[in-house]
């Protein structure tokens, strides 16, 4: 059967006509008065689809979307921005940035976080949970920089199987290589309005975009060294560096295997960096069972002093700050 798409005014028309030529005079009346009451039904039924789409179109416009259920743009968080880069290849920082988010998520912590791996076309955060092909990532926003929103950027936010949300580098440089320092920036400053905590492993090629975009956006930079001759000469440089184009660093020094065989005493380390130690993390054999078990975190191993040392910073890095942390 045709649907009647016929306008209230266009129906009314149609009953009158049929009224006139097919009705017989003493029932022209009646019918009229159905008529009048038929089209008070549909101009009412009218009027409240139009306010339920005017009701739709203000919450598009001013509620924009549930801030709960997507996490975005909400002016009473200021999410602090944690910078982490070792002083050269292979010192342990994105093992040390993937367990400060994981503690930091932990329940007793209560704690909104992102990961964001800046190493951009060589990253491993996407190793650590077993995330060898994600479905987003940093390079899908490649061709939007320039319209960049708090739900473009949540959309790059891979949800992984350790439940800590992050932002992996994709494998292909190609996809990044149009990236500003201002564009990185840019997505960091978003990610302040939706994560209490935003944890950044940033490479440490200081000529690159993604490494100046990370340090200028830390409140907190923690830079990662270990208790050997020409770790610390690079670390040296490292500093430097950093202090010499952001004035006022909050920097936190950690040694990492610092028990290791023919290390340099912590004394000296910090005579010659004059820069005091804010944590040193153990060598233990044990995290050996990560590689066995790949994707599976360590942070509640409370029986390996690993683990222990970083919840230690987690509580130093959390002091400079006032967000919710929670005592065991």
């Amino acid at each position: 059967m045709k649907k009647n798409n016929c306008l209230p005014s266009e129906i009314n028309t149609h009953i009158n006509s049929f009224e006139k030529i097919f009705l017989p005079n003493n029932k022209n009346k009646l019918i009229k008065k159905n008529s009048i009451k038929r089209q008070e039904e549909i101009t009412k039924v009218g009027t409240k689809k139009e306010v339920e789409r005017e009701e739709k179109r203000n919450y598009l416009t001013y509620e924009s979307i549930n801030l709960d259920e997507y996490n975005v743009v909400n002016e009473k968080v200021r999410g602090k921005v944690v910078g982490l880069i070792g002083s050269k290849g292979g010192v342990g920082t994105t093992f040390i940035a993937s367990h400060l988010a994981a503690l930091c998520l932990k329940k007793e912590y209560n704690n909104k976080v992102v990961l964001v791996d800046l190493n951009l076309g060589n990253g491993d955060i996407r190793n650590v949970f077993i995330q060898t092909e994600p479905v987003k990532d940093l390079g899908d926003l490649s061709s939007i920089l320039d319209e960049l929103s708090d739900i473009s950027v949540k959309n790059v936010v891979e949800d992984t199987n350790n439940g800590i949300s992050a932002i992996f580098s994709p494998n292909d440089f190609k996809k990044v290589e149009e990236f500003r320092e201002d564009d990185i920036k840019q997505i960091i400053d978003i990610l302040r309005s939706s994560y209490e905590y935003i944890f950044l492993d940033i490479p440490n090629n200081l000529n690159l975009n993604s490494t100046k975009a990370g340090i200028n956006s830390s409140d907190e930079l923690i830079i990662v060294t270990l208790p050997q001759f020409l770790s610390i000469r690079r670390c040296e440089c490292l500093l430097k560096e950093i202090t010499s184009f952001k004035k006022g660093a909050n920097i936190h020094l950690v040694i990492n295997r610092c028990d290791s065989f023919s290390a340099v005493p912590l004394r000296h380390i910090e005579q010659f960096l004059e820069i005091p130690v804010s944590q040193v993390i153990p060598e233990d054999l044990t995290l050996g069972m990560m590689f066995d078990r790949k994707g599976t975190l360590l942070r509640d191993r409370k029986d390996l002093s690993v683990i222990n040392s970083i919840k230690d910073l987690v509580y130093k890095i959390s002091d400079s700050k006032n967000l919710k942390v929670k005592e065991d």
